[in-house]
Parts: C-alpha cells; structure tokens; sequence
C-alpha cells in the first residue's frame, strides 16, 4: 500500500490513462488485423468469381462462335448445293435445245447432254480449281476481302457441279432404261463398285494425299474429282 501511494505521489507508478492507451492500441491492432483478413478473403473471392466469369463468359463465346461457323458451312454448302444444281439443269436444257436439232429421240438428247456435261465438268472443274490454287491468281486468300470471298465461294461450288452433273447422268441413264427395278439396282451396284475401286487404287491414294496436303497437282486434282460420285449413288 506505501509503494502504490509512494507512485501516487511521485508519479512513477502506470497512470490509468497509460491504461487506456495501451488498451486502445491493442484494440485498434485486432481491429486492423480482422479489417485485413476481411479484405483479403473479399479480395479472394473477387480473384474467384472473376476467374468463373471469364470461364463462363469465353465458353459462351466459344459455343457462339462454333455455332456461327457451323451455321455459316451449313449455309455456303446449301448455297453451293444450289449452284451446282440450277447449273447443271441449265447447261442440260441448253445442250437439248441444241442436240434437239439432229436426233429426233428425247431420251437419247437426254442422255447426250448429260453426258456432254459431266464430260466437261470433269476437265473444268479440276483445271479451274488448279487454277484458283495459283499463287499468282490470289497470294493470301486467308487474309479476307471480297476477292479472296469470291475464290471461296467458287471452290465450295466446284464439287456440287461435278455431283450433280453425275446424278443427272445417272437419271438420264435410267430413264433411258425404262427406270426399272433392275435398271435401278444394276446401275448402283455399278457405280459402287467404280467408286470403291477407284478410291482403292495407288494413284487415287496418292491423289488424294496431294491434293489434302495442299499440293497444286492438276493430275490429282483431276483424279480426286472422281469422288463426286455419292450424289449419284444415292440417287440410284
């Protein structure tokens, strides 16, 4: 009791304001330390739904972005589709006007102008599409415009004109025939089997090996034309 009086007095001893300081420092120390933790989880969790939401939004856009191309393929395919079909019945109604002329027979014009087609098709389209792999007719195709549009836009319809220039050779064929159930299965198993054949042999290979590989050959590019026969076995 003396000592605590003798700091009382001398003011030596801790004062009860001493007290509150310290109390208020330690205090004001948790107090920053859970105002800290507190920011670092906000902070954490804003790192983690940012993270989600970039996720989410890059998957979006990608499913965005593969449904467009797929649209887009889809749509160039119908439109080449289309192409190659008005093409090859104006080009038949033209050659029958014109063999019209000299062969009294519908179905032997018929069966002529087809033939005179796919004839055609299957020089034109492989020359035409070495043609447009040249260098020299368009340096950059991947780089856009309405140049390099148009060079697209005629090598997805080079295929359709061969397809359909064959159906219609197939169809003028079997009307020929009388489209009979014979007829029918004849000319499928026929061109089947040249289509499986032709596909198996060495030079078909290679064919098709050079021109998937980029390679500008005319030979093989006329040789992978030959493909173009699915049309006209499912028509048959």
């Amino acid at each position: 009791a003396m000592h605590h009086a003798f700091d009382a007095v001398t003011g030596t001893g801790p004062t009860p304001s001493s007290d509150l300081q310290a109390l208020d420092l330690e205090q004001t120390r948790r107090r920053l330390e859970e105002v800290t933790g507190k920011h670092e989880k906000l902070s954490n969790d804003y790192r983690a739904l940012k993270r989600t939401m970039q996720k989410q939004i890059h998957k979006r856009l990608r499913d965005e972005t593969t449904f467009l191309d797929t649209f887009k393929e889809f749509s160039q395919n119908s439109m080449a589709t289309i192409v190659g079909w008005i093409t090859a019945k104006t080009a038949g109604l033209a050659l029958d006007e014109f063999f019209k002329q000299a062969i009294d027979d519908a179905k032997v014009v018929d069966v002529l102008s087809r033939a005179v087609y796919v004839v055609f098709v299957l020089i034109a389209v492989p020359l035409l599409d070495w043609l447009l792999h040249q260098p020299w007719i368009l340096h950059s195709p991947e780089q856009g415009g309405f140049k390099a549009d148009q060079v697209r836009l005629v090598k997805i319809c080079q295929p359709m004109f061969s397809a359909w220039g064959l159906k219609d050779l197939v169809q003028s064929l079997l009307n020929y025939a009388g489209n009979t159930f014979w007829s029918t299965l004849v000319a499928s198993v026929i061109i089947t089997a040249v289509l499986v054949v032709v596909q198996l042999t060495p030079c078909f290979r290679w064919a098709f090996k050079n021109v998937n590989d980029g390679k500008n050959n005319l030979v093989a590019r006329m040789l992978h034309n030959l493909s173009n026969l699915g049309l006209a076995v499912g028509f048959a």
